[in-house]
């Protein structure tokens, strides 16, 4: 979101590059363009349940898309129209088109990323073959005589595999973690159920999360 902010907020500027009398129309385009995406991003955002079931603010994220690429093919209209005149310099031309097409990128990056959803079918399959998995292994430990716990512990984590990603990233000396945790649309949940767990869920990570910190900054490496 921060990058096509600052795109749009860089294609904005650079109107200041053509002529007076063709700048106010340009302004009024981009700043209901940009109040049409951070909507957009609102209806996405708004709640647990309309980020998880899409189809309880699918029409008004839709609306919102559709708004939006109207608005781009008006302002690369008017930009074309005011960059063709005799008193518009060949460089304002490129450097307001080469803003455009970044800003008109990004908002169809940011499309395709807000839809992009692990499908049922490979969601079932990762179940199916999780479910087989912990099958073999609680019946192994089970031959072990492991115990209860073990078999719950080992199918917690089986669980977190399947719906967690973590992401590990260099940042300066040390090395940044990222947790995404997903799925939850998948489960065929009503919308309070999937309201409950969601809210379950954070609340979980946001307890947990700084105590890993802190552990992590007193744990000792065993060779």
């Amino acid at each position: 979101m921060t990058q096509e902010a600052n795109a749009i907020g860089t294609a904005y500027l650079r109107v200041d590059l053509l002529p007076d009398d063709a700048q106010p129309e340009l302004r009024r385009l981009f700043r209901r363009y940009t109040e049409v995406r951070a909507a957009t991003y609102r209806d996405k955002d708004q709640s647990a349940s309309a980020r998880f079931l899409e189809g309880e603010n699918q029409g008004a994220v839709e609306a919102r898309l559709a708004e939006a690429a109207a608005l781009q093919k008006h302002i690369w209209k008017s930009a074309v129209t005011a960059m063709r005149r005799s008193d518009t310099k060949a460089q304002a031309t490129l450097a307001l088109v080469q803003a455009l097409n970044e800003m008109i990128d990004m908002q169809t990056t940011r499309v395709a990323a807000l839809n992009n959803h692990v499908p049922s079918t490979i969601l079932l399959f990762q179940v199916v073959g999780a479910a087989a998995a912990l099958f073999l292994l609680s019946l192994y430990l089970a031959l072990l005589s492991r115990g209860v716990v073990t078999v719950l512990l080992a199918a917690g984590l089986l669980t977190l595999l399947l719906f967690v990603t973590f992401d590990l990233t260099p940042s300066g000396s040390g090395t940044l973690l990222k947790m995404t945790e997903s799925g939850f649309r998948e489960m065929g949940w009503d919308v309070a159920l999937l309201e409950q767990q969601y809210n379950d869920h954070v609340t979980g990570w946001d307890f947990y999360l700084p105590r890993l910190v802190s552990y992590v900054a007193t744990a000792k490496v065993q060779r």
